[in-house]
């Protein structure tokens, strides 16, 4: 087995350690409360995204599985700001902006399909809808803040420190592995190197050379990601990860 499948093979086996131990500990999420309900479902999509990631590298699409890097990001920084304070707030907040979600495919049917019997403003579903998402000032930010995801990363953790006794934040990972893995999803020109054709030669729709490394950094990323979100979200439940997938997760992390 070369040294990039074993690689995966590692981080799968971490993966499941999580997986079996939120399966084990037979979690029953409050009915009157959105946190852990909300937390609970970022942090198995996580575990899913990050198995993508274990696949679509083995398989040789290294560039297309950084990309869903900034999608582990994502959820890592919601479930953080969840979590850090005020969390059944912050997570009914964002669990509703579905809301705003709705009203917004509202207007795209009135505009293209306008004949439509979705649009019923008699309907008390969507009079509930445009109801609740008046609640929401920007049609692409759940928190409300101009700049949500910025905002996001940079509040201080309530509970965790660095080494000078400081809060810490996600200053780096938003500066920069957020700002890297978006040119992966945007499809900028700096993120094309492996697929365009040499200036003198037969173009070819496989790319033949090889990504710069991405197919590692991807997956150390899918590890770090999925490592972040799941300590948080259990840290929240009040249990730690288990010391088996602790070990091996650490032990992980340096070979990587």
């Amino acid at each position: 087995m070369t040294k990039s499948r074993t690689r995966i093979r590692s981080v799968l086996n971490v993966i499941r350690g999580i997986e079996r131990q939120l399966d084990r500990r037979r979690v029953y999420p409050p009915s009157n409360t959105y946190a852990d309900v909300v937390l609970l479902a970022l942090l198995a999509k996580t575990l899913r995204v990050a198995r993508a990631v274990c696949y679509l590298v083995e398989k040789g699409y290294a560039d297309e599985a950084f990309g869903l890097g900034r999608t582990l990001i994502d959820i890592h920084l919601t479930a953080r700001y969840i979590s850090n304070k005020n969390s059944d707030e912050r997570a009914e907040q964002y669990a509703k902006f579905t809301y705003k979600e709705k009203e917004s495919w509202l207007k795209v049917i009135e505009k293209y399909y306008s004949g439509s019997s979705i649009l019923d403003p008699s309907n008390t579903a969507q009079k509930q809808v445009l109801k609740e998402a008046k609640a929401y000032p920007n049609p692409n930010w759940w928190t409300g803040k101009g700049s949500h995801t910025r905002d996001l990363a940079l509040e201080e953790d309530t509970q965790e420190i660095d080494s000078s006794g400081n809060p810490i934040s996600c200053e780096f990972d938003y500066r920069v592995i957020y700002r890297w893995t978006s040119h992966y999803v945007h499809c900028s020109a700096s993120t094309l190197h492996a697929y365009v054709p040499t200036r003198f030669g037969v173009f070819r729709s496989v790319p033949g050379r090889r990504p710069h490394r991405v197919d590692r950094l991807a997956i150390f990323n899918a590890m770090i990601y999925t490592a972040k979100t799941a300590i948080t979200v259990l840290r929240y439940l009040g249990t730690p990860l288990s010391s088996r997938t602790d070990n091996r997760l650490k032990l992980l992390l340096k070979q990587l």
